[in-house]
């Protein structure tokens, strides 16, 4: 495989895979399976605050005027708890802070499995990534232990892939081509597993199945796909997880407030993503961006397979 991070540790702009799987909940405005993110004890007090703690000490600003809360909408979500005007910053996350393919690579730990599965023809980069989330998930020390720790412990189907998920989409009325999509991501991913499995041997024992199709699910349905600029002005686009700016909900109609993209004054690894509020936001109203940032792409079937959203009745 050919990775485009070499000169510039992948990074922050434009959001668009964004956020992670979330259901409506009692929201109008979208629709998701149940379970898809169920505010278990990953959103308890003890492990929010755990997480806001972990979040200061790695240079992550979060307006004092914005809380990380349960959300009606689903799971957790960022509110106002003070009016934010239009432009105001209400978070700035360093790059330090993500987790994209290039910790993959400079990993002591995960460095010589990297090395030794990139060039397998049969896995992709969102595979190596989920892998390596995998690693990081199963080894307790991980530095990102207190971001970890707010993942949902359950997820559904989709992004989740079940043996059965042709049956659990055509279950829930989703389209022929739809299921066959699903179908054909979960022949990818078994033959992503085989391989992995192949080359780094049986004693791997972190590398289960259930572990590496949750890391996939959860790369898929929280990451942001983003750009960093290199020392020569030009922009990279990868997958990077985003603490914090993954817990915003979404909207399917026009409740969206806020937009994330890089700083361009920085870059490399000094790159920021930066979301401003892109209207008044009160006090208590919920701040909510667009899960994929290009209109053209933001269609029906990439919310669900990606999200788990359904479109609202008609």
């Amino acid at each position: 495989m050919q990775w485009l991070l070499a000169a510039a540790l992948c990074a922050v702009a434009q959001t668009a895979g964004a956020p992670d799987s979330r259901s409506a909940g009692s929201c109008s405005t979208d629709s998701r399976s149940a379970g898809s993110r169920s505010l278990d004890s990953a959103g308890s007090a003890d492990v929010r605050a755990a997480f806001l703690q972990w979040c200061e000490a790695s240079n992550i600003y979060i307006s004092p005027d914005v809380a990380l809360q349960p959300s009606a909408r689903h799971g957790l979500g960022l509110f106002a708890e003070g009016n934010l005007v239009p432009k105001e910053d209400v978070l700035r996350i360093p790059m330090r802070a993500m987790i994209n393919i290039e910790h993959a690579i400079v990993s002591p730990s995960f460095r010589p499995m990297f090395l030794a599965i990139e060039e397998d023809p049969d896995v992709r980069e969102i595979e190596v990534m989920a892998s390596f989330l995998a690693h990081e998930l199963a080894k307790g020390n991980s530095s990102w232990a207190p971001y970890f720790a707010i993942f949902p412990a359950e997820l559904s189907a989709p992004p989740l892939l079940p043996e059965n998920i042709r049956e659990v989409a055509a279950n829930d009325g989703t389209p022929e081509e739809v299921v066959a999509l699903l179908a054909d991501r979960l022949q990818q991913l078994h033959k992503a597993f085989s391989a992995i499995q192949r080359t780094l041997g049986p004693d791997v024992s972190w590398l289960t199945w259930d572990a590496f199709n949750r890391a996939q699910a959860l790369l898929r349905s929280r990451s942001h796909l983003v750009s960093v600029k290199d020392e020569m002005g030009q922009w990279h686009r990868a997958m990077c997880l985003v603490p914090l700016a993954d817990t915003f909900n979404t909207d399917l109609g026009d409740g969206v407030n806020v937009a994330c993209k890089t700083d361009s004054d920085l870059h490399g690894p000094d790159s920021v993503l930066v979301c401003r509020a892109t209207a008044l936001v009160r006090s208590g109203q919920e701040l909510l961006v667009q899960y994929v940032a290009d209109k053209s792409r933001r269609t029906p079937t990439r919310l669900y397979v990606d999200y788990g959203i359904r479109p609202p009745p008609a």
